[in-house]
Order: C-alpha cells, then sequence, then structure tokens
C-alpha cells in the first residue's frame, strides 16, 4: 500500500489535533503546524499540567485535559470558556472520557463523565446544558474511557474496563440515548449476549466507515503470552464478521481503508485486515506502549498523537520534529 511521509521541525510540541488540513497544539497553546512548513505561534500558557487535547469537527471548540488527572479546560477560538472536571476514583489508573459529537440538529455536544467515573453525560458545547439529566440515573459498575464517535455521528463507543481490571467496550446509538438516557447506564455490552465474549480484553476500538468496527483483543495483563487479535463487526448488532490474529499487541487503532489499519504499540504498523499480516512498519516513529484506557503511561510517556478524523493520515511528534504519514 502506497503512502507518503512528510517531516516538519518542531521542537516543545505537547498536543496534537487535526484541524482540516493543519495541526494544532492546543496544550502548548494553540500553535499551528501547516503543511507547507509554515508554523504561526501562540503564546498562551495555560500553567496546568494538561497533556492532551480533542477538538470539535468544526474545529471551534477544543478541549485540554490530564488524560490520567481530573481537570480540563474547554477552549472556544482559543480562548477559555469554562473548566470541567471528572471523578477523583482511579482517576490516575485510566484514560479520561472525553469526545466531541455533532448531534443530529447540528449542535456540537461534549460527551464525559463529570459526575461519576460510571456515568456518562451529553452537554451542549456552548452553553453547557445537560442533555442527559431528565430522567433518573443508575449507572452500572464500568470505568468509562476512550469514548469515540463514528463517522456520521450515530454510534458512540466506549472502550473503558471493569474492576479487576478488564478491558472490555460498550456501543450505543447516539439517537437512542438522547430519547432515553437510561440506555447509558446497562450493564450489558449493547450487543447481543451471545457475542459478549468477543468484547472482554477488548483493548482498542476504531471505526471503520459507519457500519463497521474493528476492535484489538488481548490484554496480556500478566505478562502470559496470548493470541492477540483483530475482529470485525457490525455496528448495528455487533455481529462479528472476521477474526484474526496478529503477531503482538495492537494498542491504539485507526482505520485506514477496507481493509488496513494501523497499530501504534510500539511503533505504528500497517496491519492487513482480512490476514492479520503486518503490512509495513515505522520503527523510527516511536508511538509509545499504551495498551488499552488502563494504566497509559505504564511504559513511559506517549508521544502527541493525531489521526485525521475524515482523512486516512496520521503525524506523530517527538522532541525534533512531527511526521506525517499519508496514506491517500
Amino acid at each position: 500500500m502506497n503512502f507518503m511521509r512528510q517531516e516538519i521541525p518542531a521542537q516543545g510540541v505537547f498536543s496534537l489535533c487535526w484541524e482540516e488540513d493543519h495541526l494544532v497544539d492546543w496544550v502548548g497553546g494553540g500553535n499551528r503546524f501547516f503543511l507547507d512548513g509554515k508554523i504561526v505561534e501562540r503564546s498562551v500558557n495555560y500553567a496546568y499540567r494538561f497533556d492532551s487535547a480533542k477538538i470539535s469537527q468544526s474545529g471551534t471548540y477544543a478541549a485540554i485535559y490530564e488524560k490520567t488527572g481530573t481537570k480540563g479546560l474547554l477552549l472556544k477560538n482559543g480562548d477559555i470558556l469554562r473548566e470541567f472536571n471528572r471523578s477523583f476514583y482511579q482517576a490516575d489508573r485510566y484514560e479520561y472520557p472525553i469526545a466531541f459529537a455533532v448531534l443530529p440538529d447540528g449542535r456540537e455536544a461534549l460527551i464525559h463523565c463529570p459526575e461519576e467515573y460510571n456515568r456518562i453525560d451529553i452537554e451542549e458545547v456552548e452553553s453547557g446544558k445537560r442533555l442527559t439529566d431528565s430522567v433518573e440515573r443508575n449507572p452500572s459498575d464500568f470505568f468509562h474511557s476512550r469514548l469515540a464517535i463514528s463517522p456520521k455521528g450515530k454510534f458512540l463507543i466506549s472502550a473503558g474496563w471493569i474492576w479487576h481490571p478488564v478491558d472490555s467496550l460498550r456501543l450505543w446509538n447516539l439517537e437512542e440515548v438522547l430519547a432515553d438516557p437510561t440506555k447509558l447506564d446497562g450493564d450489558t455490552f449493547g450487543f447481543e449476549e451471545s457475542l459478549e465474549d468477543y468484547f472482554w480484553d477488548c483493548t482498542a476500538a476504531a471505526f471503520l466507515g459507519e457500519d463497521r468496527l474493528i476492535l484489538g483483543l488481548g490484554a496480556d495483563w500478566e505478562e502470559i503470552p496470548e493470541p492477540f487479535r483483530l475482529v470485525l463487526c457490525e455496528t448495528n448488532n455487533a455481529k462479528p464478521i472476521h477474526s484474526v490474529n496478529v503477531s503482538r499487541q495492537t494498542g491504539t487503532l485507526f482505520a485506514v481503508d477496507a481493509n488496513h489499519v494501523v497499530a501504534f504499540y510500539g511503533s505504528p504498523r500497517l496491519l492487513e485486515i482480512s490476514t492479520g499480516k503486518d503490512v509495513h512498519e515505522w520503527p523510527d516513529l516511536k508511538t509509545g506502549e499504551q495498551r488499552s484506557s488502563i494504566f497509559p503511561f505504564r511504559f513511559g510517556a506517549l508521544p502527541p498523537l493525531a489521526l485525521h478524523p475524515s482523512r486516512p493520515m496520521f503525524a506523530v511528534a517527538d522532541k525534533e520534529k512531527i511526521t506525517i504519514i499519508n496514506f491517500e
């Protein structure tokens, strides 16, 4: 599979988000990096230990937060709109659950867990109005994390965990949970019970278009080798379509096209979904050894990584440069 590699000299990058065809370091104050090598600096110091960022689809809003902390800032066009928080409970052990979405009526929303570790709430970004507290909530015991929205905004996933710890996955239809927020609170997987085995030890998940989901399975928490797998399933009912063993842990996943996915554990490597075989690897690009939402810094710091929301390209920063891999 063909790809293009580009490097932009850059030092002191703290976070990366794609905004259309350029990159923004919101944790670093809002510096912008363009593909032609141009850099536009913005000298803002948020004076806190933020280390991660997410950006809304329009680019108007951004959230900066501490990945294993409790504090975050919501920005509008680079200015502080408000602070947000999550529960302290086990916060130092897993990745902050947060995502932006566009609601069916066009409003932009922030999805996070501002009340409890096991309760997902959806709120209007601009006003902060909570859209999921119209009914009594009784959330099950699940640590939500690594929230993600499907490309057209129909589905929401939480690649979190259950106390043991065991990685697991939840999936919802966003329109359905807005109509009935209690659907976010169930203790099932959102799938048929007969398929639940596919979602234990689910360390990572990525949408492959709107209709399919690619999963990485195999946590290896006790250092005991076990088969690592890719599982392709349907989003409407999570029916497994295909399952294949892969050579090693996947870590974060990024879908490139219908038959290729990038796994970021250690270094980026391109996998063929149909066979599980490594197609290409970039061993000089170090992307950290995050296995799942749990203990993301277990094996050291994680470099800034940006996965483009609508194009097959990703970017990773080190101390000297930003490297962009483009599969178009």
